[in-house]
């Protein structure tokens, strides 16, 4: 009903018309929901997939959170947290979540990515190398590597069956 109503004025038109050229563009002015209904919107009548960057990870999460309840695919892409000093035991969920997220958007699996500005400015892996290192097991392939990079004497082999 808002989307509607909202793809009617002048001002949608406009920045949809801007959306045809490439580069980046900004929206000041809107509250948050505002500017998610926005976004979804464009994303909607574009089909581009969206980056949205926010000042930090709770902002990232909640605009996440409204581009879902307005029903595009959408992921926080979380920044690197960083071990300066020894520490006994590490979680690697950020990195598990950032892989998840490239993940995703390399198989064409989500609408739009919410990324805090650190997130944003750290380095990670270009799409092809990531397509080229990934591998998807599904039921019934067999993947047998005779050598891995940090172990050249391990050999590992895995299969997987049907489940039952």
């Amino acid at each position: 009903m808002y989307e509607a109503l909202l793809k009617a004025t002048p001002e949608y038109q406009k920045i949809a018309a801007s959306f045809a050229k490439p580069g980046p563009a900004a929206l000041f002015g809107l509250p948050p929901a505002g500017r998610a209904l926005l976004y979804a919107a464009l994303q909607k009548d574009l089909g581009r997939v969206l980056c949205i960057v926010t000042p930090g990870e709770a902002e990232a999460t909640h605009f996440a959170d409204d581009l879902k309840a307005l029903g595009l695919s959408a992921a926080v892409f979380p920044p690197r947290d960083f071990m300066l000093r020894p520490v006994e035991g590490a979680g690697r969920e950020y990195e598990y979540r950032r892989l998840s997220v490239l993940g995703a958007l390399a198989g064409g699996r989500l609408q739009a990515v919410c990324v805090p500005a650190e997130a944003l400015l750290q380095y990670t892996v270009p799409r092809a190398e990531f397509i080229q290192n990934t591998l998807t097991l599904k039921p019934g392939i067999v993947f047998c590597s005779k050598s891995v990079s940090f172990v050249p004497s391990l050999r590992i082999c895995l299969t997987s069956i049907e489940p039952v």
